[in-house]
C-alpha cells in the first residue's frame, strides 16, 4: 500500500519538474495536470487504506 502512495507521489514530483522545464505553457499545463492526477491517486489510496483500517478496528464496514 505505502509503496503505491510513494510511487504516485514520486511520479507527481517528476511531472512537476517536467512542467518547470517545459518549453511552452501548453506542455507545462499538461505536466501539471498529470501531477494533479498522480496526487489524486495517492490521496485515494490513502483514503481506501483509512476505510480498511476503520473496518478492521470496528469489525464492520463504515456504512453499517
Amino acid at each position: 500500500m505505502w509503496d503505491k502512495v510513494v510511487r504516485f507521489c514520486s511520479l507527481a514530483h517528476d511531472c512537476k519538474n517536467r512542467a518547470v522545464e517545459a518549453r511552452d505553457l501548453i506542455d507545462a499545463d499538461a505536466w501539471l495536470l498529470l501531477a494533479e492526477e498522480w496526487l489524486a491517486l495517492a490521496s485515494a489510496s490513502l483514503a481506501a487504506k483509512d476505510q480498511r483500517d476503520v473496518r478492521n478496528v470496528s469489525g464492520r464496514s463504515a456504512s453499517e
